[in-house]
């Protein structure tokens, strides 16, 4: 949430306004093979009002390629009042 002892991998922000994300502090029993490498992840998704967050957030995007990229840049900078800009260099 950007709150100090807080972090929170966001998945999702739903039409109600709730931010969906995964504790990554939840703590699993170690694993001993491959079979069990899903266990590393806490199966449980949470909800919080985006509300909650702390505007210091700070927020990863993955982009697979670059065309996912190019849009992710095109949709940040021409989005109402967005604080981010970009200028190509190229």
């Amino acid at each position: 949430s950007g709150y100090y002892g807080s972090a929170y991998y966001i998945v999702d922000i739903n039409e109600s306004d709730e931010v969906l994300y995964y504790d990554p502090h939840t703590v699993n029993k170690a694993v001993k093979s491959e079979k069990q490498f899903d266990s590393f992840f806490e199966p449980q998704l949470h909800r919080m009002k985006l509300s909650k967050l702390n505007p210091s957030t700070l927020i990863c995007f993955e982009c697979i390629d670059e065309e996912s990229t190019n849009l992710l840049i095109k949709n940040l900078t021409e989005f109402p009042n967005s604080p981010i800009s970009y200028t190509d260099i190229s």
